[in-house]
């Protein structure tokens, strides 16, 4: 009696378990997804170089100044954001330089040089060199950057 007892407890408790585990697999996967344990999917950049055109200039500008608005956080303020008023357009100096957006304490967030200055820009580190980057980069930058 005591082993079929012993049995049953243990029928249940893997069962339980199981339970237990296919909840959190199922919540996991409808709440924060698994991105956050496995870690980010990446590939190692490469050093590919694109013809320059005036087509793809225009297509560049387009981009920075309309879609992504690049120049907004890396850029220099001329005047704190706390003396612009509403409805007034900010202004900025040193497209592209990169600037601290706030520091209190130790919370620090940064935006990085990101002209193509080869001693002091991007071309010293990781750069967004293929329009799936540069559309993986947009998304990352609204997980992360989005006011």
């Amino acid at each position: 009696m005591t082993n079929s007892r012993g049995k049953r407890l243990k029928t249940i408790a893997a069962w339980a378990l199981s339970a237990l585990l296919t909840a959190v697999a199922v919540l996991m996967t409808v709440t924060i997804g698994w991105r956050p344990v496995l870690g980010a999917k990446s590939r190692p950049l490469t050093r590919r170089y694109f013809e320059r055109t005036p087509e793809r200039l225009e297509r560049g500008r387009y981009l920075v100044n309309s879609v992504a608005l690049c120049f907004d956080c890396h850029s220099q303020a001329i005047r704190d954001f706390k003396d612009v008023k509403p409805g007034e357009a900010p202004i900025f100096a040193a497209m592209g330089s990169g600037r601290v957006m706030f520091e209190e304490g130790k919370a620090r967030l940064v935006a990085p040089n990101i002209t193509p200055d080869v001693e002091t820009g991007a071309e010293t580190g990781p750069t967004i060199n293929s329009p799936v980057r540069f559309a993986k980069a947009l998304d990352t930058m609204a997980e992360h950057c989005s006011p």
